[in-house]
């Protein structure tokens, strides 16, 4: 039996509604039949539109259910080896979705300590076209090291160059059948990030674990900068009673439009608290 659907869903619903009815009670025609006073009828009751806006925990894997999705996950092909550096990286510096998307080789400097994420917003899909530049985060080498190992074959063996993606998309090809099947990557980045997503619930599905999108990897490292990198300082800076998970501070992403924010995990000089 399906769901009922939730406020949320009802508020937004009643508003589109609402605002085709505003736009058409102006145009030739209408303006005698549609009345302003009818059309705010429309509006969700107090309890509905109170509902909509109340702030939802977030469900978000534990790191070891990452490694645990990471040691199902086959090895053996190129495209194999990209979904499994891909899951690993979305947990170290944090990104979302579409920006891995777009990633090329020459954005992530692992000379860099930690490794070092440039995210051009004239070369890479960030948010409002922000300049970010995000670093590897302290959660394991042998994280890392799946990233690091996919970066090196995708130089000396691919033979990719600067410019090419970073996790390349699938090669489509026939197959002795004539029908459509993956034949290995290409020099091509993603157009969006749906097949990210197909990736990250085949890899979750695989290991018997729910589904996590991607996004959701950015509350896990929410999670653990509140739980593991506390100080005096910031307990007294963030009362307990607010969500951990809807803050929309990523204390991981140090953007460089902006100085980094004090407190919270920062001192005033910009230096994590976090990493000693």
């Amino acid at each position: 039996m399906a769901e009922p659907l939730s406020a949320a869903t009802h508020t937004a619903t009643l508003t589109a509604v609402k605002e085709f009815f505003l736009w058409l009670a102006w145009r030739p025609g209408f303006m005698s039949k549609l009345h302003i006073t009818d059309i705010d009828y429309l509006n969700p009751s107090r309890k509905d539109a109170a509902k909509a806006k109340a702030a939802k925990l977030r469900d978000y894997p534990s790191l070891e259910q990452i490694r645990a999705a990471l040691a199902a996950m086959p090895e053996e092909t190129p495209i194999e080896r990209r979904n499994r550096a891909l899951l690993a990286f979305a947990i170290l510096p944090g990104m979302r979705d579409r920006a891995m998307a777009s990633l090329s080789l020459r954005d992530l400097d692992l000379a860099k300590s930690p490794p070092l994420v440039r995210q051009e917003p004239n070369r890479v899909e960030t948010k409002f076209a922000k300049a970010i530049a995000t670093y590897f985060l302290p959660l394991g080498d042998d994280l890392a090291a799946i990233v690091t190992d996919w970066a090196r074959k995708l130089r000396e063996v691919h033979l990719f160059g600067p410019t090419d993606p970073l996790f390349p998309r699938t090669c489509i090809g026939q197959g002795a059948d004539l029908a459509f099947t993956p034949h290995g990557i290409e020099r091509a980045h993603w157009s969006d990030a749906s097949p990210i997503r197909a990736i990250f619930r085949q890899a979750f599905t695989r290991a018997g674990l729910p589904y996590f999108p991607p996004h959701s990897f950015r509350h896990t490292l929410g999670h653990l900068a509140q739980t593991m990198c506390r100080t005096p300082a910031t307990a007294r800076l963030e009362p307990e009673s607010r969500p951990r998970e809807h803050r929309h501070h990523h204390p991981h992403e140090l953007r460089q439009d902006r100085p980094a924010p004090a407190g919270r995990g920062y001192r005033r000089d910009g230096v994590s608290l976090c990493q000693r």
